[in-house]
Protein backbone atom coordinates (compact mmCIF):
# COMPACT_ATOMS: atom_id res chain seq x y z
CA UNK A 1 0.00 0.00 0.00
CA UNK A 2 1.46 3.54 -1.02
CA UNK A 3 2.17 6.37 1.63
CA UNK A 4 -1.00 8.23 -0.40
CA UNK A 5 -3.15 4.93 -0.23
CA UNK A 6 -2.74 5.03 3.41
CA UNK A 7 -3.14 8.95 3.38
CA UNK A 8 -6.45 8.33 1.74
CA UNK A 9 -7.37 5.71 4.48
CA UNK A 10 -6.43 7.93 7.32
CA UNK A 11 -8.25 10.86 5.96
CA UNK A 12 -11.66 8.14 5.66
CA UNK A 13 -11.10 6.85 9.09
CA UNK A 14 -11.03 10.01 10.81
CA UNK A 15 -13.95 11.49 8.75
CA UNK A 16 -16.63 8.06 10.02
CA UNK A 17 -14.96 8.57 13.58
CA UNK A 18 -15.90 12.46 13.22
CA UNK A 19 -19.82 11.57 12.17
CA UNK A 20 -19.87 8.86 14.86
CA UNK A 21 -19.44 11.83 17.53
CA UNK A 22 -21.47 13.84 15.76
CA UNK A 23 -23.99 11.73 15.48
CA UNK A 24 -24.16 10.34 18.85
CA UNK A 25 -23.62 14.03 20.27
CA UNK A 26 -26.83 14.92 18.26
CA UNK A 27 -28.84 12.15 19.74
CA UNK A 28 -27.44 13.07 23.09
CA UNK A 29 -28.87 16.35 23.03
CA UNK A 30 -32.27 15.38 21.25
CA UNK A 31 -32.35 12.76 24.87
CA UNK A 32 -31.76 15.54 26.87
CA UNK A 33 -34.03 18.09 25.19
CA UNK A 34 -36.67 15.40 25.58
CA UNK A 35 -36.01 15.07 29.06
CA UNK A 36 -35.91 18.69 29.46
CA UNK A 37 -39.37 18.87 27.67
CA UNK A 38 -40.78 16.33 30.02
CA UNK A 39 -39.75 17.74 32.99
CA UNK A 40 -41.16 21.00 32.24
CA UNK A 41 -44.78 19.07 31.41
CA UNK A 42 -44.58 16.82 34.40
CA UNK A 43 -44.19 20.25 36.49
CA UNK A 44 -47.24 21.74 34.72
CA UNK A 45 -48.93 18.81 35.66
CA UNK A 46 -48.36 19.15 38.81
CA UNK A 47 -50.03 22.25 39.27
CA UNK A 48 -46.30 24.36 39.21
CA UNK A 49 -47.22 26.54 35.53
CA UNK A 50 -45.52 29.34 36.16
CA UNK A 51 -42.36 27.59 36.83
CA UNK A 52 -43.02 25.33 34.15
CA UNK A 53 -43.21 28.27 31.53
CA UNK A 54 -40.24 29.22 32.14
CA UNK A 55 -38.36 26.63 31.70
CA UNK A 56 -39.74 25.86 28.80
CA UNK A 57 -39.45 29.38 27.45
CA UNK A 58 -35.98 29.04 27.96
CA UNK A 59 -36.26 25.92 25.48
CA UNK A 60 -37.91 28.08 23.31
CA UNK A 61 -35.15 30.77 23.25
CA UNK A 62 -32.65 28.34 22.53
CA UNK A 63 -34.47 26.03 20.11
CA UNK A 64 -37.12 28.46 18.14
CA UNK A 65 -36.96 25.77 15.24
CA UNK A 66 -38.56 22.96 17.72
CA UNK A 67 -42.46 22.60 17.10
CA UNK A 68 -42.86 20.69 20.39
CA UNK A 69 -41.78 23.10 22.58
CA UNK A 70 -44.11 25.64 21.14
CA UNK A 71 -46.89 23.02 21.44
CA UNK A 72 -46.07 22.48 25.07
CA UNK A 73 -45.78 25.89 25.85
CA UNK A 74 -49.00 26.90 24.15
CA UNK A 75 -50.88 24.50 26.50
CA UNK A 76 -49.09 25.02 29.23
CA UNK A 77 -50.04 28.88 29.28
CA UNK A 78 -53.56 27.72 28.78
CA UNK A 79 -53.34 26.25 31.87
CA UNK A 80 -51.77 28.99 33.83
CA UNK A 81 -54.73 30.92 32.70
CA UNK A 82 -52.48 32.75 29.90
CA UNK A 83 -54.29 32.40 27.22
CA UNK A 84 -53.30 35.43 25.50
CA UNK A 85 -49.46 34.42 25.70
CA UNK A 86 -51.24 30.66 24.15
CA UNK A 87 -52.87 32.57 21.36
CA UNK A 88 -49.91 34.14 20.53
CA UNK A 89 -47.57 31.49 20.84
CA UNK A 90 -49.50 29.70 18.00
CA UNK A 91 -49.65 32.80 15.59
CA UNK A 92 -47.90 31.55 12.90
CA UNK A 93 -49.22 27.84 12.92
CA UNK A 94 -52.03 27.09 11.25
CA UNK A 95 -54.26 24.04 11.97
CA UNK A 96 -53.40 21.19 9.93
CA UNK A 97 -49.59 21.83 11.59
CA UNK A 98 -51.14 20.65 15.07
CA UNK A 99 -51.54 17.73 16.78
CA UNK A 100 -55.05 17.43 17.90
CA UNK A 101 -54.56 18.07 21.86
CA UNK A 102 -52.49 21.24 20.65
CA UNK A 103 -55.52 22.55 18.52
CA UNK A 104 -58.05 21.45 21.18
CA UNK A 105 -56.17 23.90 23.48
CA UNK A 106 -55.50 26.25 20.87
CA UNK A 107 -59.29 26.68 20.21
CA UNK A 108 -59.90 27.02 23.91
CA UNK A 109 -57.63 29.76 24.60
CA UNK A 110 -58.53 31.62 21.40
CA UNK A 111 -62.83 31.32 22.62
CA UNK A 112 -60.94 32.62 26.01
CA UNK A 113 -59.66 35.74 24.75
CA UNK A 114 -62.48 36.85 22.49
CA UNK A 115 -61.32 36.13 19.12
CA UNK A 116 -64.45 33.77 18.35
CA UNK A 117 -64.08 33.85 14.17
CA UNK A 118 -60.74 32.21 14.87
CA UNK A 119 -61.89 29.90 17.95
CA UNK A 120 -64.78 28.65 15.16
CA UNK A 121 -62.73 28.15 12.39
CA UNK A 122 -59.87 26.41 14.98
CA UNK A 123 -63.30 23.95 16.14
CA UNK A 124 -64.43 23.49 12.68
CA UNK A 125 -61.14 22.02 12.19
CA UNK A 126 -60.91 19.90 15.66
CA UNK A 127 -64.36 18.47 14.51
CA UNK A 128 -62.78 17.08 11.31
CA UNK A 129 -60.22 14.88 13.18
CA UNK A 130 -61.25 11.10 14.42
CA UNK A 131 -61.80 10.94 17.89
CA UNK A 132 -62.54 14.49 18.06
CA UNK A 133 -65.51 15.36 15.91
CA UNK A 134 -68.34 16.05 19.34
CA UNK A 135 -65.66 17.80 20.94
CA UNK A 136 -64.67 20.16 17.95
CA UNK A 137 -68.95 20.62 17.14
CA UNK A 138 -69.59 21.67 20.86
CA UNK A 139 -67.00 23.98 21.02
CA UNK A 140 -67.85 25.69 17.45
CA UNK A 141 -71.14 25.93 18.91
CA UNK A 142 -70.34 27.90 21.60
CA UNK A 143 -68.10 29.92 19.83
CA UNK A 144 -70.42 30.82 17.46
CA UNK A 145 -73.12 32.32 20.49
CA UNK A 146 -70.51 34.43 21.69
CA UNK A 147 -69.80 35.12 17.84
CA UNK A 148 -73.61 35.94 16.98
CA UNK A 149 -73.15 33.96 15.11
CA UNK A 150 -76.50 32.63 16.54
CA UNK A 151 -79.03 31.54 13.14
CA UNK A 152 -75.69 29.86 11.91
CA UNK A 153 -75.12 27.57 15.24
CA UNK A 154 -78.57 26.71 15.43
CA UNK A 155 -78.53 25.20 11.76
CA UNK A 156 -75.65 23.47 12.50
CA UNK A 157 -77.10 22.11 15.80
CA UNK A 158 -79.73 21.08 13.55
CA UNK A 159 -77.91 19.20 11.34
CA UNK A 160 -76.33 16.55 14.00
CA UNK A 161 -77.49 13.55 12.79
CA UNK A 162 -75.32 10.98 14.85
CA UNK A 163 -76.73 12.28 18.56
CA UNK A 164 -74.37 10.78 21.57
CA UNK A 165 -76.42 8.38 24.06
CA UNK A 166 -77.96 9.90 26.69
CA UNK A 167 -75.98 8.62 29.22
CA UNK A 168 -72.52 9.63 27.66
CA UNK A 169 -71.08 13.10 29.28
CA UNK A 170 -71.15 14.10 25.13
CA UNK A 171 -74.61 14.31 25.39
CA UNK A 172 -74.91 16.49 28.60
CA UNK A 173 -71.99 18.64 26.66
CA UNK A 174 -74.12 18.75 23.43
CA UNK A 175 -77.28 19.77 25.28
CA UNK A 176 -75.19 22.50 27.49
CA UNK A 177 -74.41 23.75 23.90
CA UNK A 178 -78.06 23.71 22.48
CA UNK A 179 -78.86 25.37 25.77
CA UNK A 180 -76.60 28.48 25.04
CA UNK A 181 -77.20 29.02 22.06
CA UNK A 182 -80.56 29.42 22.68
CA UNK A 183 -79.96 31.71 25.47
CA UNK A 184 -78.43 33.90 23.54
CA UNK A 185 -80.78 34.30 21.44
CA UNK A 186 -83.20 34.93 24.40
CA UNK A 187 -85.29 32.25 23.31
CA UNK A 188 -85.38 31.08 27.12
CA UNK A 189 -87.82 28.53 26.97
CA UNK A 190 -85.87 26.53 24.72
CA UNK A 191 -82.73 26.94 26.53
CA UNK A 192 -84.40 25.65 29.97
CA UNK A 193 -85.69 22.61 27.29
CA UNK A 194 -81.58 21.59 26.42
CA UNK A 195 -80.29 22.18 29.66
CA UNK A 196 -83.13 20.11 31.64
CA UNK A 197 -82.88 17.38 29.19
CA UNK A 198 -79.17 17.50 29.98
CA UNK A 199 -79.68 17.68 33.59
CA UNK A 200 -82.41 14.65 33.27
CA UNK A 201 -79.65 11.96 32.22
CA UNK A 202 -76.65 14.07 34.50
CA UNK A 203 -78.12 15.58 37.40
CA UNK A 204 -74.81 16.73 38.40
CA UNK A 205 -73.37 18.63 35.18
CA UNK A 206 -72.11 22.23 36.86
CA UNK A 207 -72.41 24.10 33.72
CA UNK A 208 -75.66 22.77 32.70
CA UNK A 209 -77.04 23.68 36.55
CA UNK A 210 -75.01 27.05 36.47
CA UNK A 211 -76.89 27.88 32.97
CA UNK A 212 -80.42 27.09 34.27
CA UNK A 213 -80.33 28.81 36.96
CA UNK A 214 -79.49 31.81 35.54
CA UNK A 215 -82.21 31.68 32.86
CA UNK A 216 -84.34 31.03 35.80
CA UNK A 217 -83.33 34.21 36.98
CA UNK A 218 -83.77 35.70 33.96
CA UNK A 219 -87.35 34.78 33.71
CA UNK A 220 -88.43 35.52 37.31
CA UNK A 221 -87.97 32.17 38.81
CA UNK A 222 -85.40 34.09 41.15
CA UNK A 223 -86.69 31.80 44.01
CA UNK A 224 -85.47 28.80 41.91
CA UNK A 225 -82.07 29.94 41.11
CA UNK A 226 -81.49 30.69 44.59
CA UNK A 227 -81.96 27.29 45.61
CA UNK A 228 -79.08 26.35 43.47
CA UNK A 229 -76.90 29.02 44.88
CA UNK A 230 -77.56 28.02 47.96
CA UNK A 231 -76.44 24.37 47.91
CA UNK A 232 -73.41 25.18 45.40
CA UNK A 233 -72.32 28.70 45.84
CA UNK A 234 -68.94 27.85 44.64
CA UNK A 235 -70.53 27.36 41.10
CA UNK A 236 -71.39 30.57 40.68
CA UNK A 237 -69.16 34.22 39.90
CA UNK A 238 -69.34 36.17 43.18
CA UNK A 239 -71.22 38.64 40.41
CA UNK A 240 -73.59 35.92 39.57
CA UNK A 241 -74.59 35.06 42.97
CA UNK A 242 -75.50 38.78 43.78
CA UNK A 243 -77.53 39.59 40.55
CA UNK A 244 -79.47 36.13 41.53
CA UNK A 245 -80.23 37.41 44.93
CA UNK A 246 -80.77 40.68 43.41
CA UNK A 247 -83.63 39.26 41.39
CA UNK A 248 -84.88 37.71 44.26
CA UNK A 249 -85.00 41.12 45.66
CA UNK A 250 -86.67 42.55 42.66
CA UNK A 251 -89.45 39.86 42.57
CA UNK A 252 -90.47 40.28 46.04
CA UNK A 253 -91.11 43.98 45.80
CA UNK A 254 -93.10 43.65 42.37
CA UNK A 255 -95.15 40.65 43.32
CA UNK A 256 -95.53 41.68 47.69
CA UNK A 257 -97.90 44.80 47.28
CA UNK A 258 -97.47 47.75 48.95
CA UNK A 259 -98.49 48.19 52.97
CA UNK A 260 -101.58 50.40 53.15
CA UNK A 261 -101.14 54.08 54.32
CA UNK A 262 -101.91 53.77 58.11
CA UNK A 263 -99.47 50.24 57.94
CA UNK A 264 -95.46 50.59 58.74
CA UNK A 265 -93.78 51.16 55.22
CA UNK A 266 -90.71 49.46 57.01
CA UNK A 267 -91.17 45.77 54.95
CA UNK A 268 -90.62 47.80 52.02
CA UNK A 269 -88.23 49.65 53.12
CA UNK A 270 -86.08 46.78 54.34
CA UNK A 271 -85.95 45.50 50.74
CA UNK A 272 -85.66 48.39 48.87
CA UNK A 273 -82.17 48.77 51.11
CA UNK A 274 -81.28 45.16 50.58
CA UNK A 275 -81.29 46.12 46.69
CA UNK A 276 -79.46 49.34 47.26
CA UNK A 277 -76.98 46.86 49.03
CA UNK A 278 -76.93 44.05 46.17
CA UNK A 279 -76.33 47.21 43.28
CA UNK A 280 -73.23 47.97 45.15
CA UNK A 281 -72.11 44.76 44.78
CA UNK A 282 -72.25 44.24 41.19
CA UNK A 283 -72.75 47.83 39.11
CA UNK A 284 -73.99 51.05 40.54
CA UNK A 285 -76.34 51.05 38.01
CA UNK A 286 -76.23 48.53 35.93
CA UNK A 287 -79.61 47.40 37.21
CA UNK A 288 -83.38 48.50 37.64
CA UNK A 289 -86.46 47.58 39.11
Amino acid sequence: MSFRSCGRLSRKLACGVGLCLIASLCQATTADLGDAREAAVVLARQGHTEQALLQLNELLTEYPQVSAIRFDYAVVAGWHGDDERAVAAMADQTPDELPDYVLAAYARSARNVGRFDLAVDLYGALAERENYGLKGLVGGLLAMADAGRLDEGLVLLEAVDEKPASQSSEFADLQFACGYLFERARNYMRALDCYNLGLRHHPEHGELRRRRAMVASAMGAADVAGVEVARDPALFAASERAGIRMDEAAMRLRWSGLSRETEDLAREDRALARYDELTAEIDPGNRTL
